[in-house]
């Protein structure tokens, strides 16, 4: 996938959160805008929501809603855009924002102002935060929760609406803490904010890198968790890796694994559930019994079932991942 296309992907939601949305909704009406997903409608005119000079994404409306004058008002409105940045965003947060939305060779130079050792590793940890409200006032409550929670310095960048990058110097050597540390924030933010987060944890990297293709990398990963609905509120490259696997193959051969392993019973709503259960309480009869109110004698009979069907042994790890992968698939073709 392109990586334009992929980053608008990303960021279809955020978009929501500008103002130029917020702007053409009050005037159109909000089920006449949208986000361009990366297939752009020859039926409609598509406007750039930027951040300065840096085009974030596209916002469509219909040609039929649109005369000389109401598209000379919202090219008025493009110049117009305010800044992403939101309030209270200073300092060296203002140069991380550069160098995570801006080519490398426009800031290379810049770096050095840091004072940052040469060896330094850095990494992201992205919060999203589910709201639709405004979120002006969002940056000072999050960066006051996130910042205070290290003992060592740590920069809180607004990458755009309620998406943020939290980046950590020296990732590597406080990389095995930050897992409970996260937990920690996500339950913070949810008291005193009364708002769901997820995260992500990125990978460590050198600088100067070309920070932009970093960030719409793992930002692309934060999206397939999304496109999974994987219910996990902290999540990591290692945890993503099946569905990975997954996204490489095409929609016909993800259809053919499913049918192959799991055809003859995909439509047993009760015995696929029970086997996705099974598989996420590690191949623990007992435990899944109880996850499922049932007898212990009656969740080896569905067991049973499943052998009988498929042919395949469950119970042996080697399968459990097959018919793992299998039922991950069936969640993105539904």
């Amino acid at each position: 996938m392109e990586k334009r296309k992929y980053a608008g992907l990303v960021l279809m939601e955020h978009l929501k959160q500008t103002w130029l949305y917020l702007t053409l909704v009050k005037i159109f009406g909000k089920q006449t805008v949208v986000v361009d997903e990366g297939k752009q409608r020859p039926n409609f005119a598509y406007f750039p929501v930027k951040d300065g000079e840096h085009i974030l994404g596209w916002l469509g409306l219909p040609h039929s809603v649109l005369d000389e004058k109401s598209k000379q008002l919202i090219e008025v409105l493009v110049t117009k855009q305010p800044p992403l940045s939101n309030s209270g965003v200073g300092g060296e947060a203002l140069y991380w924002r550069t160098f995570m939305k801006q080519d490398l060779r426009h800031w290379e130079r810049q770096w050095d102002k840091l004072n940052y050792p040469a060896d330094t590793r850095f990494g992201n940890i992205y919060f999203w935060i589910k709201t639709e409200q405004n979120t002006e006032e969002l940056y000072p409550a999050v960066k006051e929760i996130v910042e205070g929670v290290l003992e060592e310095k740590s920069i809180l960048v607004p990458y755009t609406g309620n998406l943020f990058v939290w980046v950590i110097p020296d990732y590597d050597q406080q990389r095995s803490l930050l897992a409970d540390v996260v937990e920690g924030i996500l339950d913070t933010i949810r008291s005193e904010c009364m708002l769901d987060c997820l995260c992500y944890l990125g990978e460590a990297y050198p600088m100067p890198t070309p920070l932009q293709d970093h960030v719409h990398q793992e930002l692309s990963y934060f999206r397939l968790a999304h496109d999974y609905q994987i219910k996990e509120r902290v999540l990591y490259y290692r945890l993503l890796i099946p569905y990975l696997l997954l996204e490489s193959l095409s929609k016909e051969e993800r259809e053919r694994m499913v049918d192959k392993l799991v055809g003859l019973v995909r439509e047993d709503q009760e015995l696929m559930h029970t086997i996705r259960v099974f598989l996420e309480q590690n191949l623990n009869v007992s435990e899944t019994a109880k996850k499922l109110y049932i007898h212990r004698n009656s969740m080896q009979y569905r067991l049973d079932k499943f052998i009988e069907k498929t042919g395949i042994d469950i119970r042996q790890f080697k399968h459990a991942m097959t018919v793992y992968l299998a039922l991950l698939a069936i969640s993105r073709l539904d």
